[in-house]
């Protein structure tokens, strides 16, 4: 069955609009590339069909909140690294690891807008992790802040970055370890994540 292509703008237009046709053809391109992924990763059909759901969801928030540029690369590339992240997010959950994902989506949230429920420890939480990120140097903070806040693909950070894909990849997870090591000797935050 041949598919129309659809453009990155023409998509978020159609997810804001909740339109069928744009609907389906998620669908059809990328519910098999998620559930693929999830299978190959830990996971089953059912976990596949739960986290594409979920990054859809995701999807429409970052759109409404104007957190997706579609100028910024294709909507498959923003697709995927937002299911990849997610399915990283689950497995870790599931392996125990939970100082590792809140802290990873604390990083995510260092810079984004605060949740809707107000929470004085998510307060305390984000403050004391963005004193440990001004503390890295400014290309790390730059790596930190294109990747989580500004949602971009490690393609699109390296051209801003001016820097190849392979070392824009080293790079941000050399800068995620040095945080979360900054992070692990940090008694305020080892309590606050406990």
């Amino acid at each position: 069955m041949f598919l129309k292509k659809y453009t990155a703008r023409a998509i978020m237009e159609g997810i804001l609009n909740r339109d069928l046709k744009i609907y389906k053809y998620l669908d059809a391109n990328f519910r098999w590339k998620t559930i693929n992924h999830v299978r190959k990763n830990s996971g089953t059909k059912e976990d596949g069909e739960e986290l594409y759901n979920d990054v859809l969801c995701n999807i429409y928030l970052n759109i409404e909140r104007g957190k997706y540029n579609p100028d910024k690369g294709t909507f498959q590339s923003y697709f995927m690294q937002v299911m990849r992240n997610r399915w990283n997010n689950c497995l870790r959950k599931r392996k125990g690891l939970a100082d590792t994902t809140e802290l990873n989506e604390v990083i995510e949230n260092t810079y984004a807008d605060p949740p809707d429920t107000e929470s004085e420890n998510y307060y305390t939480l984000v403050g004391v992790l963005k004193k440990h990120v001004e503390t890295l140097k400014e290309t790390e903070q730059e790596l930190i802040r294109l990747f989580y806040y500004e949602e971009n693909s490690i393609e699109a950070v390296a051209r801003q970055l001016g820097m190849t894909h392979d070392y824009t990849k080293v790079k941000l997870y050399r800068t995620r370890e040095k945080l979360r090591k900054l992070a692990n000797d940090d008694p305020e935050l080892t309590q606050l994540l406990a």
